[in-house]
């Protein structure tokens, strides 16, 4: 799933999110009923707004921290990567923290639990978040292949 796309159209400010579309004028954005998501300014090199929210989320250097951390089997790095991604692109992590979520904040949310493994080192602190904030048992792992 893609993150909410933000950019600018006609001079407003519009945000689309699994194909429904928003627009309000003077950067002044609401947050439709049922959805959550969490705007950034995002520039261009022209100093336009463009860009996803994902962007803020770096894939590869999570996937390296991850790596030199834990030490992980390839499939439970690939699906704490994608889990993550997926929070990230919802953006919830941030509206109920006040954090953007980063490979830093995943490390440290995982060092702090159990010695195990990365998946449920994973389940854990999302454990946590949803026992704090609720809404947080969809991002946790169910299954992977964990030596693919």
């Amino acid at each position: 799933m893609r993150g909410p796309v933000v950019g600018v159209r006609d001079g407003d400010l519009e945000v689309s999110h699994t194909g429904r579309s928003v627009r309000r004028s003077k950067s002044v954005l609401k947050r439709p009923v049922g959805l959550a998501w969490s705007v950034r300014a995002c520039s261009d090199r022209n100093g336009e707004a463009a860009g996803t929210i994902s962007d803020r989320m770096n894939r590869a250097r999570l996937e390296a921290t991850l790596r030199e951390t834990f030490d992980p089997s390839p499939g439970a790095l690939r699906v704490v990567v994608r889990q993550a991604t997926d929070l990230d692109d919802d953006g919830r992590y941030e509206t109920d923290t006040g954090r953007a979520l980063t490979a830093e904040v995943v490390v440290e949310g995982l060092g702090d639990a159990p010695d195990e493994s990365l998946v449920d080192r994973w389940n854990w602190w999302l454990g946590s978040l949803e026992f704090a904030y609720g809404d947080y048992a969809e991002f946790q792992v169910q299954g992977y292949r964990p030596d693919e």
